[in-house]
């Protein structure tokens, strides 16, 4: 078995990544992202193909990891545009212009996730409808 030494800035380098280890390990963020939606409105109705604005804002405490956001027909949760990335923030402000087509009246849920790198996540959610 071979014998390892350290000298005396071995041991102090070693005890400085065991501390800054232990810090993070002890550093425990349990708070969500908070997401605030501004656009589209419950409830809006737009017609196929039609561009809509989404707009919405993530804030985090600490820092945040990604966002999603899809659009989904209610009915059966079939994903008609879905969008993301991978961010690192505290404080994200966020503008999307979407399209879907459709061929008749399409209940809609629009769908929005953020999530920090602890594993903390929000979800927000509105209804709108897409028509022919």
């Amino acid at each position: 078995m071979q014998e390892i030494k350290l000298s005396g800035i071995g041991i102090l380098l070693c005890a400085a990544m065991f501390f800054v280890a232990c810090d993070k390990d002890t550093h425990e963020d349990d708070i969500a992202p908070l997401i605030t939606l501004f656009s589209p409105d419950e409830g809006a109705v737009f017609n196929s193909g039609d561009s809509i604005m989404v707009s919405f804002r993530i804030e985090e405490n600490d820092e945040l990891h990604r966002w999603d956001m899809e659009l989904r027909r209610a009915a059966d949760g079939v994903v008609l545009v879905s969008e993301g990335n991978h961010q690192h923030a505290q404080l994200l402000n966020v503008e999307l212009n979407i399209q879907a087509s459709v061929g008749s009246l399409t209940p809609c849920i629009l769908w929005i996730q953020a999530e920090d790198h602890s594993g903390n996540y929000a979800v927000l959610e509105r209804n709108i409808s897409i028509g022919p």
